[in-house]
């Protein structure tokens, strides 16, 4: 009892004093409030962007794959494995693709990035990539040679729409091949 007598004796006697003390202290907590709310908002964020923009919300890949990256391990059976993720029952799209690393050239430069064989019917359905499209058209599912390419990568390259690019990468056999594509279409992405 003497506790409260003595913290109301207090707060009668220092009423500015504490004044400013509750005002730090509310101050304080609504600052790490809205410091977790941004952060948490940018993680969404940033979630989102990788997932509708490269991913999709599940892969499916051949065993060590994302620990190893090789361009060798590859699903032995994939027209099968299509087939079971078709059929799954909360499936709403799906896309099989190829993925590597590789070199992109222009008569101008040379650069370094991610490749990404897609057919653009089905990934439709799966990224939101086609929707970023500031130049250009949609890709054509017979269109064997058209790509899309980020506008920050053109711009190193120093390329723009209709222009050629050929790209450099390992096919499963370890050998290093080489293609000619058009630009068909550029994108840009928050990531």
């Amino acid at each position: 009892m003497t506790f409260f007598k003595m913290a109301w004796r207090n707060l009668v006697k220092r009423p500015i004093h504490n004044g400013i003390l509750l005002l730090a202290i509310a101050t304080g907590t609504l600052t790490l409030i809205l410091f977790f709310a941004l952060s948490d908002g940018f993680l969404e964020l940033m979630t989102n962007a990788i997932v509708d923009n490269h991913m999709g919300h599940m892969q499916i890949h051949q065993k060590n794959y994302l620990l190893k990256k090789d361009v060798k391990l590859i699903i032995p059976d994939s027209p099968e494995a299509l087939e079971a993720v078709k059929a799954a029952p909360h499936v709403t799209g799906y896309s099989p693709r190829i993925v590597c690393q590789g070199l992109i050239s222009s008569p101008e430069k040379t650069w370094s990035g991610m490749v990404y064989g897609i057919d653009p019917s089905l990934e439709e359905k799966v990224t939101v990539v086609q929707d970023k499209l500031t130049k250009g058209e949609r890709l054509k599912s017979d269109d064997q040679r058209g790509v899309y390419v980020g506008e920050a990568l053109a711009e190193k390259l120093k390329v723009d729409l209709g222009e050629k690019i050929v790209v450099m990468a390992q096919d499963v056999n370890g050998e290093v091949s080489g293609a000619a594509f058009r630009i068909r279409g550029m994108f840009k992405s928050s990531s």
